[in-house]
């Protein structure tokens, strides 16, 4: 099933015609979606982050003082 739809996505990217400008618009979409991505995913992970930290801090000073 993978390789039908790869087949047939490499048919349509062979249909396209160049354009010029059309591959920077395309990476400069691609940049855009990742860093959105990364953001998100970073968002999320901030609070879980800060506690782990936290903790760690916390041990050690228990562990220390």
């Amino acid at each position: 099933m993978f390789t039908k739809m790869m087949v047939s996505v490499k048919a349509y990217v062979a249909g396209l015609v160049e354009e010029d400008g059309q591959g920077l618009a395309e990476y400069a979409l691609i940049i855009v979606l990742v860093s959105i991505a990364v953001v998100a995913a970073l968002q999320l992970m901030t609070t879980e982050l800060n506690n782990v930290f936290s903790s760690i801090a916390t041990s050690l000073q228990g562990a220390g003082g």
